[in-house]
């Protein structure tokens, strides 16, 4: 370790009270310290809900030091190093620890106002409070996280319980990271929570070339009584999920429980939705994804999609022909898209200032693994 210092040095004489001398002077001087040591012990723990960190152990030792003067009477001055060295190396040793402890409390005070609820999106943020301290590996650290989400206006538990699950440990990679079930089921929850999983569905969304539109009339071809008690009318329909959309893990394939519904409003002359009906949807999708650097990729398969007439204002009516309509969009039109998007594939959101390469995904009984190497890109040491 080298420590170079410019300054003017000084160097005075006085002796009282017959004799006076002042001596004035510049020049520099090299400080060299050789053999530097530390060795510490730092302990991770968990405090309220942060991770913490602290320094159990601290010593240090300075092998020796070396001091060159140069310019002006440095000659004069190197004859004094010896004398000072010792004094010089004992002032080094002392201020190492010190120096290295008030680094270590500055982490610490960092790590104590780390945000643990993480905003994703306008409508939910996750919850990432330590649920055990950390776990100190020889060849890594284990951390374990909540990783709940939560809605942002109306924030509550959702009605099913995390699981225990075993991330497994890929030595070979910088990172192992896993998802459970309970984690992406409470983004589910909450984006329902806050309203988000509906949409309204009008006449200008539906493509042109399509034979049948939101209007009363062309809707009497699947429904005749509808047309004769509202003739020629503007329609709306209103899609939700009626319960939480359910995603389960199981080894190599994703499936995903979704149970929806579709409410039919004609509007009247002024503006006013009078309900027509509800049908209800239930059905079941499976996925096969994989990772590709920090691509999401895969496939879909639609595995079940029935429908049932929930409710109706216009009395009942064969929904066999509606349903099959509808099967056909969403097998047709609707997956396909989809699966097109995900052969391109979607980005894996991450933490800003870092890329993950050389990504393995896999799907467990109940979580899904990812390992990976993460990187920092150049630029943004600049």
């Amino acid at each position: 370790m080298n420590f170079t210092s410019a300054s003017q040095q000084i160097l005075q004489f006085k002796i009282f009270p017959a004799l006076f001398i002042h001596s004035n002077d510049d020049g520099w001087f090299e400080l060299d310290a050789y053999a530097i040591s530390l060795n510490t012990v730092l302990q991770l723990g968990s405090e309220e809900d942060h991770l913490s960190i602290s320094t159990v152990v601290c010593s240090a030792n300075v092998g020796s030091v070396q001091v060159n003067f140069h310019g002006g009477a440095s000659f004069i001055y190197q004859l004094f190093v010896d004398i000072f060295s010792n004094r010089i190396t004992d002032e080094i040793h002392a201020k190492i620890c010190p120096a290295f402890q008030q680094g270590i409390k500055g982490l610490e005070s960092h790590l104590a106002v780390m945000p643990v609820a993480i905003k994703m999106g306008s409508y939910v943020y996750m919850n990432v409070t330590l649920t055990e301290s950390p776990l100190i590996k020889s060849t890594g650290l284990e951390l374990n996280v909540k990783g709940e989400f939560y809605s942002i206006t109306s924030p509550s538990e959702p009605p099913f319980f995390p699981k225990y699950f075993n991330v497994p440990w890929r030595e070979d990679y910088m990172m192992s990271l896993g998802a459970s079930e309970f984690c992406v089921n409470s983004a589910a929850y909450a984006f329902q929570s806050a309203g988000v999983l509906q949409m309204l569905i009008t006449d200008d969304m539906i493509p042109k070339a399509s034979p049948i539109h939101l209007n009363t009339s062309q809707f009497g071809i699947l429904i005749p009584q509808l047309p004769k008690k509202y003739p020629d009318m503007p329609m709306q329909v209103q899609l939700y999920a009626s319960e939480t959309p359910l995603v389960s893990f199981n080894e190599t394939v994703t499936n995903v429980h979704l149970l929806a519904s579709a409410k039919a409003f004609a509007m009247g002359p002024d503006s006013a939705a009078i309900p027509l009906f509800r049908l209800d949807v239930e059905s079941s999708i499976s996925a096969k994804a994989f990772t590709d650097k920090q691509l999401l990729k895969g496939v879909l398969e639609m595995k079940n999609f029935t429908m049932t007439l929930g409710s109706t204002e216009i009395g009942d009516f064969p929904i066999g022909p509606i349903e099959g309509m509808m099967k056909f969009a969403v097998t047709s039109l609707v997956i396909p898209k989809v699966n097109a998007l995900l052969k391109d594939g979607i980005m894996v959101p991450f933490v800003t200032g870092f890329n993950i390469s050389n990504s393995v995904m896999t799907i467990e009984n109940g979580f899904v693994a990812i390992a990976a190497d993460i990187s920092v890109p150049e630029d943004s040491w600049q």
